[in-house]
């Protein structure tokens, strides 16, 4: 019944023009208020996900990427794979 009305609640925010994002906050902040649930539960969900080391890998990813672009590696590395290509016979841009 209560996953019923949560759909409800949702498609009646998303038909009045509500956005997407807006609609789930706020039926998230409902449910956390009358569905019984300690409002302690929010920030330690949170904090537990933001805990992983996984989740570094991401903006490391990003800067390691801006270095390498900026530095000019990349361009050298496609340089040095352009010159040492190797075509075999058998693929339609060979050329004997």
């Amino acid at each position: 019944m209560t996953i019923l009305l949560i759909i409800v609640c949702l498609f009646s925010l998303l038909l009045v023009g509500v956005p997407v994002a807006f609609a789930l906050g706020g039926i998230g902040l409902g449910m956390l208020f009358f569905g019984g649930f300690s409002p302690l539960m929010a920030p330690q969900a949170i904090l537990s996900t933001l805990d992983g080391f996984i989740l570094l890998a991401v903006p490391l990813f990003l800067l390691m990427s801006n270095v390498l672009l900026k530095g000019g590696v990349g361009r050298d590395l496609f340089g040095v794979t352009r010159a040492t290509r190797v075509t075999p016979p058998w693929h339609p841009m060979w050329q004997p």
